[in-house]
């Protein structure tokens, strides 16, 4: 199972970095405006289907490591995301 989120994770990432490919010319970096990336990352997301209203930056790799802490929920308690594309289980 670890391996199955693994791969979906990298999956995504490296999705995400072809879509970043195919745009006009994003600096990225300490010195830049965030927002730029951000909203390619929003687009990206919503055409997907992914709800990024809760995205757990901090607490992903825990939240990774084991079958276990696969259904850990976010700070506020949820285990899903709802957006008015519908229900996503963590």
């Amino acid at each position: 199972m670890d391996k199955e989120r693994h791969g979906m994770i990298a999956g995504a990432v490296f999705d995400f970095c072809g879509r970043l490919t195919s745009r006009a010319t994003i600096s990225v970096g300490s010195s830049e405006n965030a927002k730029p990336i951000m909203d390619a990352l929003s687009e990206w997301a919503e055409e997907r289907g992914l709800c990024l209203e809760d995205a757990d930056v901090k607490g992903w790799p825990d939240r990774l490591l084991s079958p276990a802490t696969a259904q850990v929920p976010l700070p506020d308690g949820r285990t899903e995301c709802s957006d008015d594309r519908g229900t996503t289980a963590f």
